[in-house]
């Protein structure tokens, strides 16, 4: 009866210590999963940054994706100011006066609104010519604000100011697209 006792609790002993090895092989597995999805995320992560280009023509304002994954353009907004601007006129008149004497002849614009920011590409949002009226705008550009939200192709989001690094934000889940600003 003795060899009986000792032959269970060696049994029992062995049957513990396997299902102790399976749930830490679990764990393992689950916190594995998580890393791939992490590498995988990390893979296609867009890094959009926003500034300013200048050369013996004009200048402009560019957004480039530096990350190694599409960005898609969820939502780009403009103050002039303290004001909500929805266009270029807009935005010229408000920092340059009704009769701000900037015509179609003087720029060049990209709409990047809902558009998708490949990686490594340099997309001039707006281009202006070089001209007395320009170079007055140029001046002024610290009281412009701009600020684009973007989305990778896992659904999240990260927002960025004109000049600034971007940070992770909420996903907007209904775009008001008179706040949007279009070019």
């Amino acid at each position: 009866m003795a060899i009986f006792k000792s032959k269970v609790k060696a049994e029992s002993f062995v049957a513990v210590a396997a299902i102790i090895v399976s749930v830490c092989a679990l764990a393992v597995s689950f916190y594995e999963v998580g890393i791939m999805r992490q590498q995988q995320k990390n893979s296609v992560w867009p890094y959009v940054e926003m500034g300013q280009q200048y050369d013996s023509e004009g200048f402009a304002f560019e957004a480039s994706n530096k990350g190694v994954g599409p960005a898609i353009v969820k939502s780009l907004k403009v103050r002039a100011g303290q004001e909500q601007v929805n266009d270029l006129q807009e935005l010229l008149t408000k920092m340059l006066g009704e009769d701000h004497g900037i015509g179609w002849n003087n720029y060049s614009i990209h709409n990047v609104n809902g558009s998708v920011l490949e990686p490594g590409y340099n997309m001039p949002m707006v281009r202006f010519q070089w001209n007395e009226k320009t170079r007055l705008l140029q001046k002024r550009i610290a009281k412009i604000r701009i600020e684009m939200i973007y989305q990778s192709i896992y659904g999240d989001c990260w927002q960025v100011v004109f000049g600034g690094v971007p940070k992770p934000c909420d996903c907007p889940v209904e775009i008001d697209k008179s706040e949007q600003f279009s070019f």
